[in-house]
């Protein structure tokens, strides 16, 4: 049901060499059916070298620039953390000068009802509501529609029923608004796959992550087998060092007080494939000495 209440929103871009697609994604923000006066919009940009810094500055939206030697550092975690520094370094009061903040990537597009059907579950009192992701590109190649596909999935056998049953969602990447209170001290999430590290550390804390199947956001999918490849085996990597460096937490506050939000998550990032494989392969290993 729509709320009258309206709260205030920063969009948080990382773009590296987005000249090709972030104006979109800001057009289509500007153009939400939502009071403008409630919008903000706060872009990195990290380590380009093409220009997209020119379409920011034709956009007319608040930017800062990042130049990281570093390549271990050259991710979408730390691009955020060095953007909540400087916004807080440029006067932005990042706990009350909003109320939440939209994390996207700047490949999206944004449908026009988007942030306010969001708007009506952060409403809600949720400390984070996740919309569904569709595709941009899904029929351009059979790996795009393989691609989009597997969100169809996400968004209708894992979020949707989640949330008919109670449980807490599952933050899948982009689109997603996040509570001010919980960033107050900046962007603190660094891995591989800083969504899955974060809704595991917002169902550990016992926050609750509403999924909203009525706000439609649209991402750019691989059109090659080799950016697929390359994809999946990032999302992999970073599940499996999510799961060691925060299962302990997750555990324990799990023993402390059981929900099934925090068993559906533990079991989420547990690193199936990977046990597995080594159980498959030690299997055969020892069928081969022993027969």
């Amino acid at each position: 049901t729509p709320k009258q209440e309206k709260k205030k929103y920063a969009f948080i871009i990382a773009a590296k060499n987005e000249e090709c697609v972030i104006g979109n994604l800001i057009d289509s923000i500007f153009e939400q059916d939502y009071p403008k006066e409630l919008i903000d919009i706060f872009v990195v940009a990290d380590n380009c070298t093409d220009k997209t810094v020119e379409v920011l500055k034709s956009k007319k939206v608040k930017y800062f620039e990042r130049n990281e030697p570093n390549t271990k550092l050259h991710r979408k975690g730390y691009a955020l953390e060095f953007l909540f520094n400087e916004m807080k370094n440029s006067g932005v009061d990042i706990e009350h000068d909003f109320d939440g903040y939209v994390v996207v990537d700047a490949d999206n597009v944004l449908t026009k009802t988007y942030l306010s059907k969001m708007n009506d579950a952060f409403l809600d009192g949720y400390d984070a509501v996740t919309p569904y992701r569709n595709s941009k590109n899904v029929a351009s190649t059979v790996w795009s529609f393989q691609s989009g596909l597997n969100w169809s999935r996400v968004n209708i056998c894992d979020n949707r029923p989640r949330g008919f049953i109670g449980s807490s969602g599952c933050l899948t990447g982009t689109g997603f608004i996040i509570k001010s209170t919980y960033l107050k001290d900046g962007w603190k999430w660094h891995l591989l796959t800083e969504d899955s590290e974060l809704t595991t550390d917002l169902i550990a804390a016992e926050k609750k992550i509403m999924y909203v199947d009525e706000a439609e956001i649209y991402d750019e999918q691989p059109n090659t087998f080799k950016m697929m490849f390359r994809q999946r085996i990032r999302w992999q990597k970073g599940n499996f060092v999510v799961f060691f460096k925060k299962w302990g937490k997750l555990f324990v506050s799990f023993i402390k007080h059981p929900t099934w939000s925090k068993f559906d998550q533990l079991v989420s990032i547990f690193p199936k494939e990977f046990v597995n494989f080594t159980t498959n392969f030690l299997y055969q290993i020892l069928s081969l000495i022993l027969f």
